[in-house]
């Protein structure tokens, strides 16, 4: 994906969230950072499902002015320069209601159903005042186990190891 893409992304998943409507600049921040590093390592970030008049030709990003294009475009160069900052374990989920329930759709995404929220960053307000907040989650790697002439798995085990040493 080139940069002008993640750019793009970017600014429709966070271009909204100002520091005009939100007071703790050290959190926009901390957000667009991890959205960046997000997408430069996976790009398929899901939105909750958005209301009609967004999907409305660059609804998203089309108050966004010449220094929030060069401000979101310094954040994914600053990501791709601390590489260690780039977390490959980790996804983003942007939510517009205020609690998750795999019961009401856009408050989970598909792939995080059953899946634990490491932690939620927001709410923030957009320019519509409009309260999102966003929904981290690790990534836990599974062996696939299988049955002899089955078409999928029968069993996905996460493999996650916590190195817990007692003293006596």
């Amino acid at each position: 994906m080139n940069e002008d893409q993640v750019l793009a992304l970017l600014a429709k998943l966070c271009g909204d969230i100002t520091t005009a409507n939100n007071t703790d600049e050290a959190k926009v921040l901390k957000l667009q950072q991890a959205i960046a590093a997000t997408l430069i390592n996976d790009p398929s970030l899901q939105i909750s499902q958005p209301f009609q008049f967004e999907e409305a030709g660059d609804f998203s990003t089309k108050h966004l002015d010449a220094a929030g294009l060069q401000h979101l475009s310094d954040i994914i160069q600053r990501v791709k320069k601390e590489e260690q900052t780039i977390d490959t374990t980790i996804r983003v989920f942007r939510r517009e209601v205020p609690f998750t329930s795999s019961q009401l759709r856009g408050s989970v995404p598909d792939w995080g159903r059953g899946a634990q929220v490491t932690e939620t960053i927001g709410p923030f307000f957009t320019r519509e005042g409009r309260r999102v907040w966003f929904d981290i989650f690790r990534v836990i790697p599974v062996v696939q186990v299988w049955m002899q002439g089955a078409a999928r798995p029968f069993l996905l085990v996460p493999l996650e190891v916590s190195n817990i040493i007692s003293r006596v």
